[in-house]
């Protein structure tokens, strides 16, 4: 739509256009004070306006995903450092092992796929076609071992 020629009217000129400023969301209730925090840095990341309604349920179960696998971590960590209690057999010890290792596996699948459901993945932000733009335009080095003897210069 083109502008009418001329001057603005007084009319015209009175008009103030308004912006509506979009708040970050603030963290649910019934996320716990960790988990609040981790809402935060991943609101953080993104434009205030990014983060709509719809999504919370979302963000909700990703930040309380996040801090299962780091509750997972922490029992991982407790469990090698410590010393394979006596009256537990070895095949029992390495069950447990193995039950907190697929349980850190299921939890970091969950984690990429509300990542990915939500576009915050790297993956969802790096476009494929600008990266084979970028890999295409760059200079093809060679390698010491792939440079013959007679274009070497030993000055």
């Amino acid at each position: 739509m083109k502008s009418k020629p001329g001057r603005k009217s007084a009319a015209e000129l009175g008009v103030k256009i308004s912006t509506l400023e979009v708040k970050r969301p603030k963290p649910p209730a019934e996320l716990s004070p960790e988990e609040k925090e981790t809402w935060k840095s991943i609101t953080a990341t993104k434009p205030s306006d990014w983060w709509r309604p719809d999504t919370f349920s979302l963000l909700v179960a990703y930040c309380k995903h996040i801090e299962a696998a780091r509750h997972i971590d922490r029992l991982l960590a407790s469990f090698r450092s410590e010393k394979q209690p006596e009256d537990v057999t070895f095949t029992d010890y390495l069950n447990c092992l193995d039950k907190l290792l697929r349980a850190r596996d299921r939890e970091s699948r969950c984690l990429i796929s509300l990542a990915r459901s939500m576009r915050i993945s790297q993956q969802s932000i790096i476009l494929p076609r600008g990266t084979g733009r970028q890999t295409a335009n760059m200079e093809t080095a060679r390698l010491p071992h792939e440079t013959p003897p007679w274009e070497t210069s030993d000055e």
